[in-house]
């Protein structure tokens, strides 16, 4: 992960911290309005964190959420901005030109975390996590509401048993 100022960024992750995350996907989302195009919101939830600390310890989920971490980002492409969005939140704001490219993404990064489980004292800890996406041809109003929608995907696919993924994008 790129080097970055500790007031910007999530000491334990390395990824920009949701303040900066904020600023920087605002910028991203104006730039985009004169771009051809479009643009998702990917949001990224580890799936009973609590649990794994519970079973592994505090230790395991601050090292889950750093394989997450560098896995988000180094599967995204460097033109992409990612950051630790809350608790066990990731966010990544990605330039594409359709919902496929998006999803795709999604379901890299996924397979990539499914791939890549914990080991804990020769126990394997399986790391599970959910995502939403939603796409945008430059229609909303602001970063803040595309997030929203992302947030909203995400929610759905926790709804749908989580281990998964749900895309979306406006009508």
């Amino acid at each position: 992960m790129p080097a970055q100022s500790s007031l910007r960024t999530d000491a334990l992750t390395g990824l920009l911290n949701r303040r900066s995350f904020l600023r920087e996907a605002a910028g991203i989302f104006e730039r985009s309005t004169t771009s051809e195009l479009g643009l998702a919101a990917i949001l990224l939830d580890l799936d009973r964190l609590k649990k794994l600390n519970e079973e592994f310890g505090r230790a395991a989920g601050d090292e889950a959420l750093r394989v997450v971490a560098r896995i988000f980002h180094e599967t995204l492409r460097p033109q992409d901005l990612a950051g630790r969005y809350g608790g066990e939140e990731f966010a990544a704001i990605v330039q594409c030109p359709s919902l496929a490219d998006a999803c795709r993404m999604a379901q890299r990064i996924q397979s990539k975390v499914q791939a890549q489980p914990l080991v804990v004292d020769g126990r394997e800890a399986p790391i599970i996590i959910s995502l939403g996406v939603f796409f945008t041809r430059g229609t909303l109003p602001n970063v803040r509401a595309l997030l929203r929608l992302a947030t909203r995907s995400l929610l759905r696919a926790k709804q749908n048993g989580r281990d998964c993924w749900v895309c979306e994008e406006e009508p």
